[in-house]
């Protein structure tokens, strides 16, 4: 009995895993299709993940200052602050709240602006 447990508990905990974590897909420009900056091609387009808490940005070079907000599906902006990206994960943790699922990230670097929806 106590096999099968673990056997089961090995198998299900991986999938849960996967079930609540995903990759954002991001896009060069601003949401509404405001001013995006340019289209400097030379700035790279950073990796975000996701889990249920927290928010995971690495990118292929180094950007200094780069300003992330992250906003609930009603506007409500639940991260904003600047970091540095790089090649190591930078974790955000993200507040959640009540019923709201859907989220916009928004990453604005350099002469480039960058944004993706994700739900958690």
């Amino acid at each position: 009995m106590k096999y099968l447990f673990f056997t089961l508990v090995s198998f299900l905990f991986p999938l849960i895993l996967w079930a609540s974590s995903g990759t954002v897909t991001l896009q060069r420009g601003t949401i509404g299709g405001g001013w995006d900056g340019g289209n400097n091609n030379e700035v790279p387009i950073p990796q975000v993940t996701y889990d249920d808490t927290s928010v995971c940005i690495n990118c292929d070079s180094l950007l200094h200052d780069v300003q992330v907000v992250i906003k609930n599906e009603d506007g409500m902006v639940m991260y904003s602050g600047s970091i540095n990206l790089n090649a190591n994960l930078q974790i955000l943790n993200v507040p959640q709240s009540l019923n709201q699922r859907m989220f916009s990230i928004e990453i604005f670097a350099r002469e480039e602006n960058f944004y993706g929806y994700f739900i958690m």
